[in-house]
Formats: C-alpha cells, sequence, structure tokens
C-alpha cells in the first residue's frame, strides 16, 4: 500500500499551528475586556456628568 502523501512529514507541525491558535484567541480576548472595561469607564464618567432633568422640562406639553 502506498502511504498518504497528504500526511505531514512533521508531527510537532499541528501543535505549533494549534498553540499559536490559543495564544492569538488569547490575545484577542485580552483586548476585547481591556477595550470593554475601558468604554464602561468612559460612559459610566459620561453618564455621571450629565444632569437630570425631569420629564417636564424636556416635553413641556407632559
Amino acid at each position: 500500500m502506498a502511504s498518504s502523501s497528504r500526511q505531514p512529514k512533521v508531527e510537532g507541525v499541528e501543535l505549533i499551528r494549534i498553540v499559536v491558535a490559543i495564544v492569538l484567541g488569547l490575545g484577542c480576548f485580552a483586548a476585547v475586556i481591556t477595550g470593554g472595561s475601558f468604554v464602561g469607564r468612559s460612559l459610566s464618567a459620561l453618564l455621571e456628568s450629565v444632569e437630570m432633568a425631569p420629564p417636564e422640562a424636556i416635553n413641556p406639553l407632559r
């Protein structure tokens, strides 16, 4: 029987690809968490600085 030519000759290549994919995934996850906390803090500061107005002041027909 002929051996399959589609199998990689180096077994470690699969492991390297898996490790690189995991590292890239964790890097992206960390970037999303960091960006989310930054935006969350910015929105929180923005909401704290906004003056609250009663609905009557916004819509006098109420």
